[in-house]
């Protein structure tokens, strides 16, 4: 069986966006232990705080090297792979003239942005 150039570009995409998120989210996680390492935590104690992200707030605070905005930036990009990789499938699909793979793709993406958009 021979791979097509579709799937290649799916799978370099994937590996890719993978690839940047992880370091981005190490650079992250080592960021926020060189700055927090020697703290000492007592989880007898938990206080829920109500935080909302927005993307401003977030790149307003890579620029401010804050380590959990780095690391949600790296979820993000992860989170924005998986949508490029099923928005690509999808296309892949309609190329192949697979309507059923195509609409069950498509289904996917819209799920996945209407769980994003809404916070679900």
């Amino acid at each position: 069986m021979k791979i097509s150039v579709s799937e290649i570009l799916i799978g370099q995409v994937l590996r890719l966006g993978i690839l940047i998120a992880t370091t981005i989210v190490l650079l992250g996680g080592c960021l926020f232990l060189i700055q927090h390492g020697s703290e000492i935590h007592t989880n007898s104690i938990f206080i829920k705080t109500q935080a909302v992200f927005s993307f401003y707030s977030i790149i307003k605070g890579i620029s401010q090297f804050k380590p959990d905005s780095l690391i949600l930036f790296g979820l993000s990009i992860l989170l924005l792979t998986q949508l490029i990789r099923v928005f690509l499938t999808a296309c892949y699909f309609i190329a192949e003239k697979e309507k059923q793979y195509f609409w069950a793709s498509a289904f996917v993406f819209v799920a996945l942005v209407y769980s994003i958009w809404h916070g679900v």
